[in-house]
């Protein structure tokens, strides 16, 4: 005769559900309860990848987990041997889910919306007779043998006991509301700071240029090591795109120090130092020297864009290339590969890295060091990623390895 046994996840959010349906899949003899604060659970994952989901990543080209995850990548690489990238596309693909690959190894769903994903998981919930309860705010948890949960629900508190296992999948670390959740238990934090952010610019180029996207830039934090590559965007208040986000991801706990204030340094033609951009240049003034240079321009700007560029060499538009001397070219070279805009400040951060201190935990279980059957799971760990789909297989990942490892250890008796 098998032990039922009783979980409780606290949170909704897509490593918590992802958690729960695993949990039931293992063993329909666990009764698994959801406890979510707020009023629908994974809100944040309908409107991750511009409201596409982007699941995962292929991760191909990633030599060192290092490369995309500047926090936990030696936690996730113990995860990944249980449960990686290529194992979550044929989870979900195995239940009804087809899955495409975009530039950069980023997948998505064929039917390129979030809240398609959002209703197959809460499907499946139903159907595992996971139990769900929104608008229930854990305010802490309580050991004492088993595990009670203190509840508030419209005003009024309750005690909710006898469970043998709790995981926590709150997402995003609130500092204030998880050390007060888990002051009963001798745990280590990581004060939690934004990351993938955008940045605030005060420029006018960048409202002249709103929507434009440039790809292969190269961005370098100046009076730093950080350094990042890719495709930016213009937004009105600033700079964003994945270059920008993986360099706030980056720099998150420098940035946060400095108030967010530095100044970017851009190499526009990420590929080329100084010499190389003007040689670029003077073979480039070659193909067409008699046009003026305001309108004879490499293909990746535009025009707006390149005028930025002669007003900065202080070159004037209606010269032509013939009449370009050497001291411009290099004035020209040094605006394109040392291009510097001061940020002021961050915009949309939509990860926090930071939370609950990895040393607390066995990387192969996710189970507390100390605390046997309380777990952590997803981004309330001090594991962040870049944009791509990183952060997603994070939860996936995580979320499997806790209920693979309360399912290998129910009781039977």
């Amino acid at each position: 005769m098998k032990n039922k046994r009783k979980v409780a996840i606290i949170g909704a959010g897509a490593s918590a559900c992802f958690c729960a349906i695993n949990l039931k899949m293992f063993s329909k003899d666990i009764q698994v309860d959801v406890f979510e604060s707020q009023p629908y659970p994974m809100t944040k994952l309908a409107l991750t990848g511009k409201g596409r989901c982007n699941i995962t990543n292929t991760f191909e080209g990633v030599e060192k987990l290092l490369q995309v995850y500047p926090r936990g990548e030696r936690l996730m690489q113990r995860v990944f041997s249980q449960f990686d990238s290529d194992d979550a596309c044929k989870w979900f693909e195995q239940e009804g889910l087809s899955l495409y690959v975009e530039d950069k190894g980023r997948v998505f769903p064929q039917c390129n919306d979030a809240k398609q994903v959002v209703n197959m998981l809460l499907q499946k919930m139903e159907e595992q007779k996971v139990n769900v309860f929104v608008s229930h705010k854990v305010e802490k948890i309580i050991y004492e043998g088993k595990y009670s949960l203190q509840i508030l629900f419209r005003d009024k508190e309750k005690l909710l006991q006898d469970y043998d296992c709790v995981v926590v999948a709150t997402g995003s670390f609130r500092q204030e509301a998880m050390t007060k959740m888990l002051a009963d238990f001798d745990l280590k934090f990581v004060e939690p700071v934004p990351s993938l952010f955008s940045f605030a610019i005060e420029n006018p180029l960048c409202e002249q240029l709103m929507g434009l996207s440039i790809e292969n830039v190269a961005l370098h934090l100046a009076g730093t090591k950080f350094k990042s590559r890719g495709e930016i965007l213009f937004t009105h208040w600033g700079l964003s795109g994945p270059a920008v986000l993986n360099l706030s991801s980056l720099a998150a706990r420098s940035l946060k120090d400095k108030a967010y204030k530095a100044n970017l340094l851009i190499n526009w033609f990420a590929d080329k130092d100084e010499e190389e951009t003007k040689d670029f240049l003077q073979d480039f003034a070659l193909q067409k020297p008699k046009k003026q240079i305001a309108n004879h321009y490499p293909e990746k700007f535009s025009q707006k864009h390149w005028q930025y560029f002669l007003q900065k060499a202080k070159i004037q538009p209606t010269q032509t290339w013939q009449t370009i001397n050497a001291s411009q070219i290099k004035k020209l070279a040094l605006a394109l590969c040392c291009d510097e805009l001061p940020i002021s400040g961050k915009k949309n951060p939509f990860v926090v890295c930071g939370g609950v201190a990895l040393s607390n935990v066995n990387y192969d279980t996710l189970q507390s060091n100390k605390h046997a059957g309380l777990y952590f799971t997803g981004e309330v760990l001090d594991v962040d990623g870049f944009t791509g789909g990183f952060n997603l297989q994070c939860a996936w990942s995580t979320a499997y390895v806790v209920a693979k490892h309360i399912c290998e250890n129910t009781l039977i008796i």
